[in-house]
């Protein structure tokens, strides 16, 4: 059984990072990510580097079983991952998520929400089940961007990083994207985040479609 888990953290400049993943490892691995990418970053007296987030909270969704035996996502199965995304990504500047949520055979679910939310970057990872599925992901990271809007200013884009699960990883991926998003000025969105209780209940929702899926198709 995994158990999905969401967090969403605010960085001193008023940034916001969320990370989805259903290894209970993970979100410890982002914040050291972090901590590794930032140090005196933020900080007022460099003497005292800041490593911590301003604000931070994590939810977890009932248990599920990871779906197993797949040629394909099933259309009902990304609906649900879409709409999940969509009530958890108010607000957060950059998604790390895994790529393959859900699933054992490593297939992607993010490729929609990545296109439909453009306002936000994206740090990609696959599952523990997955990795060994996955040699061409290097241990660090792949790194390519796509315009933010058509048509777009060719300054503005939408960084999409894949990398392997780890804090050295993570922390790659978040020095990458702050540095690029300061050389073209990107502001963080601003937007309400999502409060604690509504992403539960959004986790909660997508764990059913989860579970429903296995006894009707079994």
């Amino acid at each position: 059984m995994s158990t999905l888990i969401f967090r969403l953290c605010e960085a001193a400049d008023g940034s916001r990072f969320g990370c989805l993943s259903d290894r209970p490892e993970v979100p410890e691995l982002f914040d050291l990510g972090y901590a590794l990418a930032s140090p005196n970053r933020y900080c007022t007296i460099p003497t005292q580097p800041q490593h911590s987030w301003v604000e931070e909270y994590s939810v977890e969704g009932e248990d599920f079983a990871p779906l197993t035996e797949l040629e394909e996502i099933p259309r009902e199965v990304k609906n649900a991952f879409n709409t999940l995304m969509s009530e958890l990504i108010s607000g957060v500047d950059v998604m790390f998520c895994s790529y393959a949520l859900g699933n054992t055979q490593g297939l992607p679910v993010c490729d929609e929400v990545m296109d439909s939310h453009r306002a936000t970057d994206f740090v990609l990872f696959p599952q523990a089940i997955c990795q060994a599925h996955t040699p061409e992901i290097p241990a660090y990271l792949v790194c390519y961007s796509v315009p933010r809007d058509k048509p777009a200013d060719p300054a503005l884009q939408q960084h999409r990083i894949y990398c392997q699960p780890g804090s050295f990883a993570f922390s790659q991926a978040f020095s990458a994207i702050i540095e690029q998003r300061g050389k073209v000025g990107l502001k963080p969105q601003g937007a309400s985040p999502t409060d604690k209780r509504t992403a539960q209940q959004a986790l909660n929702r997508f764990t059913d479609c989860l579970r429903a899926y296995h006894p009707a198709h079994q």
